[in-house]
Formats: C-alpha cells, structure tokens, sequence
C-alpha cells in the first residue's frame, strides 16, 4: 500500500512523508508490542512498529506507563517554560530598576551641576539635600 502510494504521489511529483510513518501490530482488537517484530520494508524506508500511536499528540496504547511518561514529560516541559518566564521576567523588571535609578541619579547630577555652575546653591542648603529632593 504504502508503495502503489509513493508511486501515485511520484506521478505528481510530490514524495510520501515517511517520517511521519509508523506501524502497529494489533491482535484481537489491541496494540500489542514486542522486540520481535521486524521493521516493514519498503523499496523506499523502512517502517519501524512502535509501541503506540500518537493522534494530535496524544499517545493512544494498551499501557498506561506510555501515557504516563508522556504526560510527566509535557509537564516538565511547560514548568520549565514557566520558570524560565518567570526568571526572565524578573531580570527584565531588575534591569528597567536598574535604568530608573540610573536615570534619576543623572537628573540629580545634572540639577546639582547647573546649580552650581550657574547660581550655586541656595542659601543653607547642603549638596545631599539637594539630591534627597531630586
């Protein structure tokens, strides 16, 4: 089957996507999944039998284990993710901190400088006042 396909979709020249081809041996009305099984050989790869079938990401199979390990695995996954979102925003909210402190100080330092520079400080005011009211 999978050959009189690739044989149709050559005619149109387009090609089978075999990496999304896989088998299962189901006996009785149930996966069943040993080591024994060979691969199916086609003239154009070789299809391995897996242990499950995956339909939109979910694994579908007679063992629990298989679903279990992919549950655990999509969990990690998106905390890791979350962690990592959370880390970088918090970095993000340190630097932007970080750039208002900065900014504020260059304001103060500016202001002292043109008060300075220019008229000099009020009367009986001292240097730190003057930059607690910046």
């Amino acid at each position: 089957m999978i050959e009189t396909g690739q044989r149709e979709l050559n005619v149109v020249n387009m090609s089978f996507n075999f990496s999304k081809c896989h088998a299962l041996h189901i006996k009785e009305g149930k996966i069943q999944f040993n080591n024994n099984h060979q691969q199916i050989i086609t003239d154009y790869r070789n299809v391995p039998f897996e242990s499950s079938l995956e339909v939109l990401g979910i694994p579908i199979s007679q063992d629990s284990d298989i679903i279990d390990q992919k549950f655990i695995k999509l969990a990690t996954t998106a905390l890791r993710t979350a962690d990592s979102a959370t880390l970088l925003y918090s970095q993000n909210a340190l630097n932007i901190e970080r750039f208002c402190v900065a900014s504020k100080l260059t304001r103060c330092a500016v202001m002292i400088e043109k008060l300075e520079g220019d008229k000099g400080l009020p009367q009986g005011m001292p240097i730190d006042q003057s930059i607690r009211n910046c």
